[in-house]
């Protein structure tokens, strides 16, 4: 079973979303909202994009950012593999889809090393 590192301590202080305090707000507006965070918008282009329409009709949200969080056939995917392959039990939960490895290993970092703490790569 392996053993997992302690995080850093900047990981029980990050700060909600700027959004956060005006949650409920907006929950109770309902539908009635333009989202514009993360550069998102839920309004689809006002020009026509070279696409087949059967695309956008299997694809309605063509235009939208996917989750954060990853998509979840992919996760799932990966948490099968990480359980079939490598023996680990992980939750659906433990796993956080990156932009690449360099991403990965940026979060990866800031995650386990405290500010002042060394680390030696190997190249």
């Amino acid at each position: 079973m392996p053993v997992y590192p302690q995080f850093a301590d900047r990981i029980e202080n990050i700060p909600g979303a700027v959004f956060e305090k005006f949650r409920d707000r907006m929950r109770a507006r309902g539908d009635d909202l333009v989202k514009l965070h993360i550069g998102d918008t839920s309004l689809h282009p006002v020009f026509p994009l070279p696409l087949q329409k059967d695309f956008t009709e299997r694809h309605a949200d063509y235009n939208r950012y996917c989750n954060t969080f990853g998509v979840p056939a992919f996760v799932d995917a990966l948490c099968d593999k990480l359980r079939e392959d490598n023996r680990l039990e992980v939750k659906r939960e433990q796993v956080l889809v990156t932009c690449g490895a360099t991403n990965a290993l940026s979060a990866t970092v800031k995650a386990l090393m405290n500010t002042g703490e060394k680390i030696m790569l190997l190249t």
